[in-house]
């Protein structure tokens, strides 16, 4: 009746299976992305929150999401370049007819906040978890420090495409 085999595969099932478990990484919390956006910009809030998804082991499944969300970035961009461009060709000048629209100084704050809300909802069971655990969450200083980096050299490339492509459709 008892076998010593199936004795001895059920010893398996006793064994600890918490032994590699490691405790949870506490997020960053959705009050300082929503800053992040406020005022870093769509670039910035999408690197800081691709450190909540590399926290949470998700870069592959949220990567997608982050992307489109800087295809947007590039796109209001292109709009902004093709419904403002500079009268003189210079900087100066570009940035002097850009300062006179509403759609230009809110439009890429609308953006960041509208892509924050999104990011949010990707992380949302994630942060309520973390509420109901009692954990709080990770100071976000270091990590801003980070985005703001990754996100200027990001920003600027994704700035100067956005001025190639306007140069392009304006022929």
């Amino acid at each position: 009746m008892n076998d010593p085999d199936r004795v001895a595969s059920r010893d398996d099932l006793l064994t600890p299976s918490l032994q590699d478990h490691r405790p949870p990484e506490p997020l960053l919390s959705p009050r300082a992305s929503f800053f992040v956006a406020f005022f870093g910009g769509a670039v910035m809030v999408t690197v800081f929150c691709a450190l909540n998804s590399r926290k949470l082991d998700r870069m592959k499944q949220d990567l997608p999401i982050y992307v489109l969300g800087l295809a947007a970035f590039v796109a209001l961009h292109v709009v902004l370049n093709q419904l403002f461009p500079s009268v003189d060709g210079s900087f100066a000048g570009w940035a002097e007819r850009r300062r006179e629209s509403l759609a230009v100084r809110f439009g890429p704050r609308i953006l960041a906040i509208g892509l924050w809300a999104g990011y949010f909802q990707l992380h949302r069971s994630y942060h309520r978890a973390m509420d109901v655990a009692g954990m709080d969450p990770e100071s976000p200083w270091k990590a801003v420090a980070v985005s703001w980096l990754i996100a200027s050299v990001i920003g600027i490339a994704l700035g100067m495409l956005s001025l190639q492509i306007s140069s392009v459709l304006t022929g």
